[in-house]
């Protein structure tokens, strides 16, 4: 079987070495955000990305042909203008009101609500009561009796302490060895009781599931709880940032997906739209193979903060010249790298060839503006929000001890593009990960 035969393109991103190559009809065009025309599972649980390695057969069709006498907003052309940036509609705010705000507990509490924990205690009572004669019962293990809140509000509290301290396994954390105990725990809930609770600990009831439930059946209601709690908590800044990030999962799962370019290669993979500072989700997105189209999927991240003159930072995967201007058609700006498929005016594709290093061309539509900078390698920018400037970055080359510079777009986006890195970085500090055999167990100890 041939390698192009079982690997597919599902998404790229320069800055981490996947495939930069397949064209904009197969991810913002007529097909889906996985290229199913080309994408074979493997083994039937894995959606295989492919390497740096694949080219193209198909482009997307340039726009008008470039005039550089023609300064009309419908042309490409070599005049840059002032992009006409519209005051932010929006509002930065906590949406909530917290009456003691040095209380851990009043904060956590706008977030996981009582409805939530009750929902938690019902659910896992009653996956308890549809699979106790299923279940081995160990000699030293408690009676069961039925989860309450509070008890259940303990659980959930000792997982988010597990993130702070670190044990080599949770029985560990009930140790009584001086060296390595820790007595919150055992002060907390005993370790039986504790075990009895992630063995039942479940979200929603299978007896409801259906053919038509889809995939994320087992998560949905916490799912749509947390996504609602994301957009309402919060009001963001103008600057977001668009990227995906990867929960870890190496278990059978039909919407697994495997990218050799990740750290997490094997995993379930998840859209977030991040303010662009302080890393908050402000909406997330899970991927299940649904055949959703990606130009839909980036509309539906962002349809919260539309008509709000929002600047969006993303990577190329998620971007097109068409999309752009669809973006900006509802009030939203965009600043991203950019693929030469996805509509880079073709006499500027030419003149890229010719750049040294540290030299750039750029070409602009109306507020659109696209350019390219020679650095090690080619970088191609798509910018509705800066001008084609180039700027000292404050630092100088240890060869040369000349000055860096650097388009302003480069080092803007390379500020403002770290959002979804930002809240990954915090969930790494933090990690609750704990193995199971439960997909969704793994995905609300992420959230």
């Amino acid at each position: 079987m041939q390698e192009d035969d079982i690997l597919c393109g599902l998404y790229a991103d320069t800055r981490y070495d996947v495939s930069d190559y397949y064209s904009d009809s197969e991810s913002l065009g007529s097909d889906n955000d996985v290229p199913t025309s080309s994408c074979k599972q493997l083994r039937s649980s894995v959606i295989v990305l492919t390497s740096d390695t694949e080219t193209s057969t198909e482009e997307e069709e340039s726009s008008e042909p470039e005039n550089s006498d023609d300064k009309t907003s419908d042309v490409w052309c070599k005049t840059d203008i002032k992009p006409s940036n519209e005051p932010f509609l929006g509002t930065t705010r906590l949406n909530i009101v917290i009456d003691k705000l040095k209380s851990v507990a009043e904060v956590v509490s706008s977030v996981i609500g009582d409805h939530l924990i009750q929902l938690l205690s019902e659910q896992s009572n009653l996956y308890h009561s549809q699979n106790a004669e299923k279940w081995k019962v160990l000699p030293k293990r408690l009676k069961w009796s039925h989860i309450t809140p509070e008890e259940m509000r303990k659980f959930l509290g000792l997982i988010i302490l597990m993130g702070q301290v670190r044990k080599e396994t949770i029985r560990d954390c009930w140790s009584t060895d001086p060296t390595i105990s820790t007595p919150i725990f055992p002060r907390t809930i005993s370790r039986n009781c504790f075990e009895s609770i992630w063995q039942a600990w479940h979200f929603s009831d299978n007896r409801q599931q259906t053919q038509v439930s889809g995939w994320l059946f087992k998560i949905w209601t916490m799912y749509e709880y947390f996504v609602q709690k994301f957009r309402s908590v919060y009001s963001p800044k103008q600057e977001l940032s668009l990227d995906e990030g990867m929960i870890p999962w190496r278990g059978c799962l039909k919407f697994r997906t495997y990218n050799p370019g990740k750290i997490t290669k094997y995993g379930v993979l998840g859209r977030m739209v991040c303010e662009a500072v302080s890393g908050y989700i402000c909406n997330m997105e899970i991927y299940s193979a649904e055949g959703k189209k990606l130009e839909d999927t980036v509309l539906s991240l962002l349809d919260r903060n539309l008509g709000q003159n929002h600047h969006v930072y993303q990577d190329n995967y998620y971007n097109s010249v068409r999309l752009a201007q669809t973006l900006l058609d509802r009030k939203m700006r965009v600043c991203s790298t950019v693929r030469a498929s996805r509509g880079i005016p073709r006499d500027l594709e030419e003149e890229d060839k010719r750049l040294k290093k540290g030299q750039s061309g750029f070409r602009r539509k109306g507020d659109i503006m696209v350019q390219v900078w020679k650095d090690k390698r080619l970088v191609q920018m798509i910018s509705m929000v800066h001008e084609v400037t180039i700027v000292n970055t404050g630092r100088k080359d240890r060869k040369t001890n000349m000055e860096i510079r650097k388009p302003y777009v480069v080092v803007q986006y390379s500020k403002l593009m770290k959002g979804v890195e930002r809240a990954d970085q915090y969930l790494i500090f933090y990690s609750v990960l704990r193995k199971t055999v439960k997909w969704s167990k793994k995905w609300y100890c992420i959230c």
